[in-house]
């Protein structure tokens, strides 16, 4: 009986590890490199892409584009029905149930508002375009909520409520020992630290403090 011939790798052979580590470190290399190839590769079709749906879509708004003509059908359907229930029928026998209903929704929203001023300017002011009516209505949120919270927010709140150039009095010298202070220049010290309340309580103290030194010296 012929012996058989073992296909077994020797493990304990350095020569298979140094060649398998060789592979691995290749095969490594290879995945590495085409990561970073793969990614400019769909970078570049996704920015060509991008390009394309934007204006692809403003064709699609313009007269006699797609969602232009979807949104006049929508609007000239919903003026025909007579009510919620003759709506769903006239869909129905129209066949256009077959295009998704937010799509439809936009469609109609966009007809209805395109000639708008917010509507315009949102198109006009995007820099990069946009690709789909939803788009511009995210876009339409998001500035409104800017503004709501813009106005929400009190303007000057927490601020010197002294008018802007309004004289407080002579300068405080920096250098100058405390009891080399003018009234004015104390008045001006105490206005930059203490608040109306706090130097209501201050002058109050310094009242009592001398009004006790002059009973001690009555006294």
């Amino acid at each position: 009986m012929a012996s058989k011939t073992s296909s077994k790798i020797n493990v304990d052979s350095p020569d298979q590890d140094a060649i398998g580590s060789d592979n691995r470190n290749n095969e490594t290399e290879t995945q590495t490199m085409d990561i970073f190839t793969e990614s400019k590769a769909l970078i570049t079709i996704f920015i060509s892409s991008e390009k394309k749906a934007i204006k692809d879509f403003s064709k699609a708004i313009g007269d006699g584009g797609f969602e232009n003509r979807l949104g006049k059908l929508m609007v000239a359907i919903r003026e025909k029905a007579t009510d919620a229930a003759d709506l769903k029928q006239l869909m129905r026998k129209t066949g256009l149930k077959a295009i998704d209903r937010q799509r439809l929704a936009e469609a109609e929203w966009f007809e209805v508002n395109r000639e708008t001023d917010i509507v315009k300017a949102t198109i006009k002011d995007s820099k990069k375009g946009f690709s789909s009516i939803g788009g511009i209505q995210n876009a339409i949120r998001r500035n409104e909520k800017k503004e709501k919270a813009s106005d929400e927010t009190p303007k000057g709140e927490g601020k010197d409520e002294s008018p802007k150039g309004e004289d407080k009095g002579e300068e405080t010298p920096k250098g100058v020992l405390f009891h080399e202070l003018t009234v004015d220049q104390l008045v001006v010290l105490i206005e930059r630290n203490f608040n109306k309340d706090e130097m209501l309580l201050l002058a109050k103290s310094l009242g009592s403090k001398a009004a006790t030194k002059k009973l001690d010296k009555v006294a």
